[in-house]
């Protein structure tokens, strides 16, 4: 488990996650911020999206 601590459109968010989950989900799951999407790079592989 760690401890993950970020600052969004100028609120604070502290939460625990999973060493293997990945922030885009923690971000669309947990703290709802649906607005975040994941997007094909030129190589074909899946980012998230800028």
């Amino acid at each position: 488990m760690k401890r993950v601590c970020v600052t969004i459109n100028g609120q604070k968010h502290e939460f625990v996650v999973n060493g293997n989950r990945v922030l885009l989900d923690v971000l669309r799951e947990d703290l709802r911020l649906t607005g975040a999407k994941w997007a094909a790079t030129e190589k074909g592989s899946a980012a998230p999206a800028r």
